[in-house]
């Protein structure tokens, strides 16, 4: 989980250490990084844990799934709202 963490640390273990796979739960930090990695990591594959503000599904999905095609996310709703 690279919660908190610089986004020179994440590219570091990329690099280095051959690392591709990093969670967030902060939509916000998920969205700078992976704007700020794109280029230098492409193979990076983001992961987002927690909780999902049904506010914050546009971001994440438009950003992710459809224009960089890197977030692989598993969620279980906690509100049926989110679903329809």
């Amino acid at each position: 989980v690279s919660k908190t963490k610089p986004k020179e640390a994440i590219e570091h273990l990329y690099e280095t250490y051959n690392h591709r796979v990093f969670g967030e739960n902060y939509i916000q930090e998920l969205n700078e990084k992976g704007n700020e990695l794109l280029e230098k990591c492409p193979e990076i594959q983001w992961h987002f844990i927690g909780r999902l503000q049904s506010n914050k599904l546009k971001l994440l999905f438009c950003n992710y799934f459809i224009i960089f095609k890197c977030c692989i996310c598993v969620m279980a709703p906690n509100s049926s709202s989110i679903t329809t």
